[in-house]
């Protein structure tokens, strides 16, 4: 969620909060006064209660009925929110943990402050406790969200924080008005969640910056339950370690850039005019204002797309062609032609001193290329690393230690193809190797599991 709109929903949850305490506390004080015959709370402690319920009311309406109908279950495993946020290294991960912490901090902090009874760090922790439960079992209940573990330990977390900056206020205002207050190591003892956290969060992120490779979103966030999964394997797995590469998006620098585009204007009797650079990427135009727009990865497109149709050239034909645009294909790639258009998918494949990956597609027109958009990416090689085997990749599946992100379902017997190895892109830009395994089921393919493979 957008920080924009955060605000936006806190400010619709707070008016709608402000309306329904104002309600129940009109129709308290009437009762007080009119039925009850007594004197309703002081002002003072009357804007303590509006505040406390304003908020707690705040936070059910949007963690419930401001969250759209999504995936609902129970998640009983510690930290699996943590593990994702580490494997899809981004703010906005962070960033939804931070705010599960930060939501209970007021309430931490109002509790204690509206009743003398609650200013104990067990009985603050005991509301928050039970006031998380309320939101995570309505969750459930209205299908609404998952009973998640680490929601409660967020909340729980943000309430002891709270709690420890009340006793904070009170130990200074206290010393302020010169009244009796707490000693001050149980003041600094109530300190240690704030501190914990901080330093928990600072670790994480110094340590993923000081790490040379990034993180892979295909490592598990929580251990999948196997037992009533049958595995049955397709094709034999090798069982020894060996090493393996990990690769980086080749670059071009303005210099190699024009001279990519300056072979494909030559091809086409253009000539150049001008030259813009824009944001990691560089755009030519010609004379008669044809254009070019060729990105830092090598990446462009030329042309305009027509309707005319043209006669089926062979893969052989089209190589030709595209080796007058300086364009080298390897003998491994998948040809295809439909709708007018070539299209050439080179998948990993070794091209010298580097490997290319990616996408060609091609539209002729008298047998001339009209339209080109070239879609591959040369890796180089950054490293070698040691990788773990097939079959231990295999045995991670066994133990459900994978996500399900690409698979619509878990079927009770699962038919497992080993595929090899694939490249996927890790959260600083380099290629790891991954075991790529299909899934099947009644001959059918029904989604894909990713293992990580570097040991």
């Amino acid at each position: 969620m957008q920080f924009s709109n955060f605000i936006t929903l806190a400010l619709e949850c707070f008016m709608i909060a402000v309306i329904i305490v104002i309600i129940v506390a009109s129709f308290y004080r009437y009762i007080c006064k009119h039925v009850l015959k007594k004197d309703s709370l002081n002002k003072c402690q009357s804007l303590k209660y509006i505040l406390l319920a304003i908020y707690l009311i705040v936070v059910f309406i949007a963690t419930l009925f401001f969250r759209e109908s999504a995936s609902y279950g129970v998640s009983f495993q510690f930290f699996s929110s943590y593990r994702y946020a580490w494997n899809n290294f981004s703010i906005s991960e962070w960033r939804y943990i931070i705010l599960n912490i930060l939501m209970f901090v007021p309430i931490g902090f109002l509790v204690p402050l509206v009743s003398v009874k609650m200013r104990r760090f067990y009985k603050t922790t005991l509301f928050s406790l039970l006031f998380t439960l309320l939101i995570e079992t309505s969750q459930l209940i209205s299908h609404r969200g998952i009973f998640e573990a680490d929601d409660i330990l967020n909340n729980l977390v943000g309430g002891m924080i709270g709690y420890g900056l009340f006793t904070l206020f009170h130990y200074f205002y206290s010393y302020i008005i010169k009244t009796d207050k707490k000693p001050t190591w149980k003041v600094l003892v109530a300190q240690i969640p704030l501190i914990v956290t901080i330093f928990v969060f600072i670790s994480i992120f110094v340590v993923y910056d000081q790490q040379e490779l990034g993180n892979l979103k295909e490592n598990y966030n929580q251990i999948i339950d196997m037992s009533d999964v049958s595995l049955s394997l397709l094709n034999e797995l090798d069982e020894d370690e060996s090493n393996d590469y990990v690769y980086i998006i080749r670059t071009f620098n303005q210099e190699e850039c024009s001279e990519i585009v300056q072979t494909i204007f030559d091809n086409f009797d253009l000539t150049l005019d001008t030259i813009e650079e824009g944001e990691d990427s560089y755009i030519y135009t010609s004379l008669d204002n044809q254009i070019i727009t060729i990105n830092s990865d090598g990446t462009y497109q030329y042309g305009i797309l027509s309707d005319e149709s043209s006669s089926t050239l062979t893969s052989s034909n089209i190589k030709a062609l595209l080796s007058r645009l300086g364009i080298s294909l390897p003998e491994e790639l998948t040809f295809s032609y439909e709708n007018n258009m070539y299209s050439m998918f080179i998948d990993m494949v070794s091209c010298g001193n580097y490997i290319l990956n990616g996408t060609i597609e091609v539209q002729m027109n008298n047998n001339q290329i009209s339209y080109i958009e070239y879609d591959v990416v040369s890796f180089d090689t950054y490293k070698e690393v040691s990788i773990i085997s097939a079959a231990s990749a295999y045995q991670m599946i066994n133990d459900g230690y994978f996500i399900t992100d690409y698979i619509d379902y878990l079927p009770k017997e699962m038919n497992i193809k080993y595929l090899g190895i694939r490249y996927h892109e890790d959260t600083k830009g380099y290629y790891q190797p991954v075991y790529t395994f299909q899934i099947l089921e009644d001959d059918e393919v029904i989604g894909a599991i990713y293992i990580p493979a570097m040991a």
